[in-house]
């Protein structure tokens, strides 16, 4: 079936209409629709996927609470918390049935599915980036002292990942949009994003606001390797003269990790400048050549 749109405003009255109508054909036992957020545009794009019937009445309410909130950022900040049940999606998605689908509509669930995932990152980045507004910044660190450790609870994470997410969500927010609207409209996901921002910390305002856009401008169908050398290249040219003021400030956060793993293993990571890495790869390869 065709690809549709309907305004924000009337999705919660011609979604409804499609439930009544599919649910009162004792024949089906599956209406083939799905939905995600265009935000930039307020639109809903309708695509058709397979949801059992009995799921239909818990689709009509989770998308009227779409539009009576608003939908997208540009209108009113967002989905607050009265009108926007996640676990309602949740179970909606997890009523999903793919059997029967052909291998194309397959791989459009699929890449349909990845855009609602960036759609769900960017809205919870938006989230801690609120979140962190609520406590006063810690000196030497962008957000409160326990704003990660509250997050790392709520998320069921180690300390250190949660505050890479919340760093992260405050990059976006506040100094690279041009990254966090990519991510919202589902083209660009989190671990791509996260390749552009890990870039851009370093950078002034200004020069991070000029990278994020020229990459976010040209990375579609490239992968995050591409996109990383995409982002070294846009540094270069932005900033070409900021090279040198960049490698100290990366030396300040240079580290030595060991994490203890399963069946009495452990891994050791470093983040180093290049010549002292080196210097340690070349000596343990040596003592592991001798003890062989």
């Amino acid at each position: 079936m065709p690809e549709s749109e309907v305004r924000g405003d009337r999705v919660a009255a011609d979604l409804s209409t499609v439930c009544v109508t599919a649910a009162s054909d004792q024949r089906c036992e599956h209406l083939w629709i799905s939905f995600f957020v265009d935000s930039p545009l307020r639109v809903i794009k309708c695509r058709w996927v397979r949801i059992r019937i009995d799921d239909m009445e818990a689709l009509t309410v989770a998308t009227a609470r779409h539009a009576d909130s608003g939908v997208g950022v540009e209108s009113d900040g967002g989905f607050p918390a009265t009108g926007f049940d996640p676990v309602a999606i949740a179970g909606l998605l997890a009523g999903f049935v793919p059997s029967g689908l052909d291998g194309n509509s397959l791989l459009t669930v699929i890449g349909g599915l990845e855009r609602m995932v960036a759609a769900a990152h960017a809205a919870q980045a938006k989230a801690m980036a609120e979140f962190v507004q609520l406590s006063p910044p810690t000196p030497g660190r962008p957000f409160g002292e326990f704003v990660a450790d509250e997050i790392a609870v709520e998320l069921c994470m180690t300390r250190r990942a949660a505050e890479s997410r919340v760093a992260q969500a405050v990059e976006m927010t506040t100094r690279t949009p041009a990254v966090l609207h990519a991510l919202e409209s589902g083209a660009l996901d989190l671990y791509r994003a996260k390749v552009i921002t890990d870039a851009t910390y370093r950078l002034d305002d200004a020069t991070a606001a000029q990278v994020a856009t020229h990459v976010v401008d040209r990375f579609e169908g490239r992968n995050a390797s591409q996109v990383r050398a995409l982002v070294r290249r846009a540094v270069l040219r932005v900033d070409p003269d900021g090279a040198e003021r960049r490698h100290e400030q990366a030396r300040t956060d240079r580290s030595v990790v060991l994490t203890p793993l399963e069946d009495g293993m452990a891994e050791l990571t470093a983040f180093l400048p290049a010549d002292q890495a080196t210097a340690v790869y070349r000596r343990v390869d040596t003592l592991a050549r001798g003890a062989r």
